[in-house]
């Protein structure tokens, strides 16, 4: 669903189960994904979500204008265990990239369920169900499953905006190779030396036979264009959009005003040379 066609109740929803799967929801992904995109509009969207008995200006640790929570009696009504706890403020911009990564995907109509980092912590049970084994103390930092023309594929999402030592990445990579259910893992990066480190770990021997695809994207490419942004993967440069579509095929239902957002390019077929994630047994 567009912008353009959500109402503030649909966009009220949409932001309170951010708050809740996230911790807290941004101006910034209400802005992009869930208001008209008229500068006067967006105000009143914001205004709006911010009166609302569901939400609350984010209070923890510090107070921001910017961002809302779910408000006390919202979270009591909803039951223990249905909500994530309050996110530190520390997390803003990580988590944020994860709001405008599974926002775009699911305009495309094609998201199945998702989950958290926190909300898969919160529940081991839940994790071990969704991850398909024990990732040794590092939980994905978003998961979802995307609805394509074979089945579901579930895809996990690293956000790196920083580099970590290569014994780290070590850690990362052995913890992925455990998990059973994961069918594609993407990396969000910030630098090349950071996606040299990881692909390093992940093409060892030990996994590069594995049917699950791995592949790195730029968080700065992302953050100004979108699905638009180029995803490197096996030898491949396709966007990520032109990947998600070639995947999804038929179920990718991209909407006109998304399309004249990023560009037309999406709307081309797309060249049958392109990696297709093969579904981990």
């Amino acid at each position: 669903m567009m912008p353009s066609d959500l109402s503030k109740q649909q966009a009220l929803k949409e932001a309170s189960e951010l708050a809740r799967k996230f911790g807290f929801v941004s101006r910034e992904i209400v802005w992009k994904h869930l208001s008209f995109q008229g500068r006067s509009s967006r105000f009143k969207y914001w205004q709006f979500l911010k009166k609302a008995a569901e939400l609350q200006t984010y209070r923890a640790g510090i107070t921001s204008n910017g961002h809302l929570m779910l408000s006390l009696e919202y979270r009591k009504s909803l039951g223990k265990g249905a909500a994530v706890s309050q996110r530190s403020s520390i997390y803003f911009e990580h988590d944020e990239y994860l709001m405008d990564f599974i926002m775009w995907i699911k305009r495309a109509g094609v998201v199945g369920e998702y989950w958290t980092e926190q909300e898969l912590k919160m529940d081991r049970l839940l994790s071990l169900e969704i991850l398909g084994g024990d990732p040794d103390g590092k939980l994905p930092d978003l998961v979802f499953d995307l609805m394509t023309f074979r089945g579901r594929i579930r895809v996990a999402i690293e956000i790196e905006r920083t580099r970590k030592s290569q014994a780290r990445y070590r850690q990362v990579q052995w913890g992925y190779y455990r998990l059973r259910k994961i069918d594609l893992l993407l990396f969000g990066v910030n630098d090349s030396g950071t996606e040299s480190a990881i692909s390093r770990e992940f093409n060892r021997s030990s996994i590069s036979g594995e049917k699950r695809s791995t592949g790195y994207f730029s968080l700065a490419a992302f953050g100004k264009s979108g699905l638009e942004s180029e995803l490197r993967i096996r030898d491949k440069n396709p966007t990520l959009g032109e990947f998600f579509s070639r995947i999804c095929g038929a179920k990718w239902q991209l909407q006109s005003d998304f399309g004249r957002q990023i560009g037309d390019k999406m709307r081309i077929p797309v060249s049958k040379e392109l990696p297709i994630v093969e579904e981990t047994k």
